[in-house]
């Protein structure tokens, strides 16, 4: 396969094999459900991380089953990112901001109280039927050019387009970019947010790799790709969230001058971003994971009941990848109210709510939502169970 950003062929790093996809909740523990190629690729021209096999957006998100969940460390970013466009000048009472994949509309309410217009783009009808605030503008359908013209044919030119995880979960990022230029004004911005490249190869955290996160973003590869269509990257950041975000500021060329920030950002990547960082990623991801497994089947063996916590698109990467089922992970417990009750793709384990779990607590909960890891831990302790332990799996396997 040709690398969608640069045409140069792509090297195949990491085969997960054909599994089914990670928010595709099943009803029943007997339903079918479809499995697709599941393997990430490298491009040594362009540096890009993407996946050889898209699938279908229509498919993914119609119906989609990944709601933005209410927590404290959600909570404490989405204030950093606010605080870091308003300090950095991109944000401000008089903004007219676009937020691409808007889910249940939890940041889309901040930015609503910080600008003069808010509006969220979001595919998901069944997501969109959950939100409770009716002071938010929501469109339900796709960010596209048809769908952008509208916006500004409706309110105008828009200063800031935000696409927060959600850039890298489609095939075809350039669409996105074309329907932000129909609404940008010449001076306007785009951010984007997802899982960073770097702390994914870094960190090991090959539960990132699942069909909706079609590429795995470096500044480097966003560099690339948005320069195709006449933006470049005029500053980035960290984000705390999701095993570590990057938060990449681009404007159109020539129209503003790169941060500091960004440059010694940049000089970092050319160091640690190459082919043989992908291929030691690889080794201690299949070490990893081996471990992960012989950990869970010898609690299983000693009689330990386990029992995993979050239905998360990365637990099921983590579980299908290392071939486990309800024969060893017995539930899955999650606190959002639309995925109780239905089963995981491939493993097929129950998913209970967070209550079952307090009611019939487990001997160790594998932390598949490990990026919440403190947050959940705090609850269990403070709902008085001192009894669970903690298997968590990244950078490497250790138990709290």
């Amino acid at each position: 396969m040709k690398c969608t950003i640069c045409g140069n062929q792509l090297s195949k790093m990491f085969d997960l094999g054909a599994t089914a996809l990670a928010n595709e909740l099943l009803t029943s523990e007997t339903d079918d459900y479809a499995e697709y190629p599941l393997c990430l690729c490298y491009c040594v021209t362009c540096k890009n991380l993407q996946l050889d096999y898209f699938v279908n957006t229509e498919l993914l998100y119609r119906n989609y089953f990944y709601s933005t969940p209410d927590s404290k460390i959600l909570d404490t970013h989405y204030e950093f990112l606010i605080k870091f466009m308003m300090e950095s000048g991109y944000l401000n009472n008089k903004t007219k901001v676009i937020e691409i994949g808007s889910n249940a509309g939890q940041f889309l309410n901040l930015l609503n109280r910080n600008t003069n217009l808010a509006i969220g783009v979001e595919p998901a009808a069944n997501i969109l039927s959950t939100v409770t605030n009716s002071e938010l503008q929501i469109v339900n359908d796709f960010f596209i050019v048809p769908v952008a013209e509208n916006l500004r044919k409706e309110n105008g030119y828009f200063d800031l387009v935000i696409a927060r995880h959600c850039f890298a979960h489609n095939e075809s990022p350039g669409e996105m970019i074309k329907a932000a230029s129909e609404v940008l004004s010449d001076e306007g911005l785009m951010i984007v947010e997802n899982a960073y490249a770097i702390n994914t190869l870094m960190n090991g955290e090959f539960d990132q790799i699942y069909h909706e996160h079609m590429y795995y973003y470096s500044l480097t590869s966003i560099s690339k790709l948005y320069s195709n269509y006449g933006y470049e990257l005029i500053d980035a950041t960290i984000g705390d969230v999701h095993g570590g975000s990057i938060i990449a500021v681009l404007a159109k060329q020539g129209k503003r001058k790169k941060s500091n920030a960004l440059l010694a950002m940049e000089k970092l990547e050319e160091l640690v971003l190459n082919k043989q960082s992908v291929r030691d990623f690889v080794t201690r991801s299949e070490k990893n994971k081996n471990n992960l497994a012989e950990l869970i089947k010898s609690l299983n063996f000693g009689g330990n009941i386990v029992y995993s916590y979050g239905a998360t698109a990365k637990g099921n990467t983590l579980l299908n990848s290392m071939g486990l089922n309800s024969n060893e992970v017995k539930f899955c417990i999650d606190s959002t109210q639309i995925k109780i009750g239905k089963y995981l793709p491939g493993s097929r384990i129950l998913i209970k709510s967070e209550e079952f779990g307090m009611a019939q607590p487990p001997d160790y909960y594998f932390l598949t939502a490990w990026n919440y890891k403190s947050e959940i831990i705090s609850k269990v302790r403070n709902a008085g169970n001192y009894k669970t332990r903690f298997i968590i799996p990244f950078p490497s396997v250790h138990i709290v």
